[in-house]
This record gives structure tokens, C-alpha cells and sequence, in this order.
């Protein structure tokens, strides 16, 4: 998230959103995509989430 505005814009357009956090750059491509994929069946973030929230994964796959 840079600035205010840009938050309030996400927010407004009511979409969910997932943020990678930190330490995500620093690992392979490939890697990324595997810890992806091995989160990408636990839904129940997105099913429970209301318009505009966000949410953040951390490299080990914790979804906060």
C-alpha cells in the first residue's frame, strides 16, 4: 500500500485484495508460484471476506 488514496481506491472499487509480503522477491520464480498454488485451495479468506478488505500472506503462507 503507497498511499492513502491508493487505499481508498481499492477499498471503493470493493474488491479483495492479497498483498505478498515481504521476503517474497527474494526467493525464486518457481518457488513463488508453488507456495502460491499450496494456498490457492484454502478460499476461506476470500468466501468470508466483505467488499474492500485486504488481506496479506507472508512467505510461509500465513494469510492475515
Amino acid at each position: 500500500m503507497k498511499t492513502t488514496h491508493e487505499v481508498e481506491a481499492w477499498k471503493a472499487a470493493g474488491h479483495t485484495i492479497f498483498f505478498l509480503k515481504a521476503g517474497w522477491t527474494k526467493i525464486e520464480f518457481w518457488q513463488q508460484v508453488q507456495k502460491l498454488a499450496r494456498r490457492f485451495p484454502d478460499t476461506e479468506h476470500a468466501r468470508r471476506a466483505k467488499p474492500g478488505d485486504t488481506f496479506f500472506v507472508t512467505v510461509n503462507g500465513k494469510i492475515s
